[in-house]
C-alpha cells in the first residue's frame, strides 16, 4: 500500500503488484519500474481511472455481496478494460465469472483449504486445484 512497499517488493524481485486500493502514485512507480500493476477498485469511475492510469489490470475488490453478474454489467460500459475479481470467488461460482467477462480471478481461503492444508496431503491438494481448473476449462 505504501511507496516503501513497492520498493521492497520490486527490489526482491516482484514482477507484479495486487493492491487493495487505487493509487495512481503507486501505479505510476510501477509502470516506472516495469512491474505489472493490479490496483482494487470497485466503482466503474474507479475502474475507468484506474485504467486510465495504466493499470496493467483491475483487482475488482471485493465482490463478495456482488457476485459474477457484477462484472457483466461493468463490462458493458468498460469492456476494453482487464478486470480481476477478488473476494468469494469459489469453485462453485469461478466459471461464472468467465462467463461474464472477468480476465482472470483471486482467490484464497477457498483455493487453499484450511482443511485440506492441515491434512497434509499434496494429493487432496492437487485434486482439489485440478477440479478447479475443470471448472474453468469446460
Amino acid at each position: 500500500c505504501t511507496m516503501e512497499e513497492l520498493d521492497l517488493a520490486c527490489d526482491a524481485g516482484a514482477s507484479f503488484i495486487v493492491r487493495p486500493i487505487l493509487s495512481s502514485e503507486i501505479i505510476k512507480k510501477s509502470i516506472e519500474r516495469k512491474v505489472a500493476v493490479f490496483p482494487g477498485a470497485l466503482t466503474p469511475t474507479e475502474i475507468f481511472k484506474a485504467h486510465s492510469l495504466g493499470a496493467t489490470a483491475i483487482k475488482v475488490f471485493p465482490v463478495t455481496s456482488f457476485g459474477p453478474k457484477y462484472i457483466k454489467d461493468l463490462m458493458a460500459p468498460l469492456d476494453k478494460i482487464k478486470l480481476i475479481p477478488v473476494g468469494g470467488i469459489s469453485k462453485n461460482n469461478i466459471k461464472a465469472f468467465f462467463e461474464n467477462g472477468s480476465y482472470g480471478v483471486g482467490m484464497a481461503s477457498s483455493l487453499f483449504s484450511k482443511n485440506l492444508i492441515s491434512k497434509n496431503s499434496t494429493e487432496e491438494l492437487s485434486n482439489h486445484f485440478k477440479s478447479i481448473l475443470n471448472e474453468i476449462q469446460d
